[in-house]
């Protein structure tokens, strides 16, 4: 978490848009980490017996199944809709666990 919280500080005094942009990416990255160091921990207990490995996991960027920037028919959301939830269910279907971005 320290990682994090020195990016929050770093953003709080920079007036720089460019360097803001670039301490976002970072935190991204940190957030990511640290969610892979919190599963990890979750998954190895002491004392008790190894279950089955953490599976896999697939980052899905709902953006990119977006064939514009913006919806704005029902039929433009509904095929977007359908998009993502075939990439979702792929996901799923091949034993992963999904991180939306």
């Amino acid at each position: 978490m320290k990682p994090l919280q020195d990016i929050r500080k770093h953003v709080e005094h920079d007036p720089s848009i460019p360097s803001i942009l670039m301490q976002q990416q970072m935190a991204v990255d940190e957030r990511d980490i640290a969610l892979d160091l919190i599963d990890s921990a979750k998954a190895v207990k002491p004392g008790t017996p190894p279950g089955p490995p953490p599976k896999p996991i697939r980052e899905i960027r709902a953006s990119e199944f977006a064939a514009k920037t913006h919806l704005e028919t029902e039929e433009e959301v509904e095929q977007f809709i359908a998009t993502l939830r075939q990439e979702l269910l792929a996901a799923i279907a091949a034993n992963c666990r999904i991180r939306i971005r």
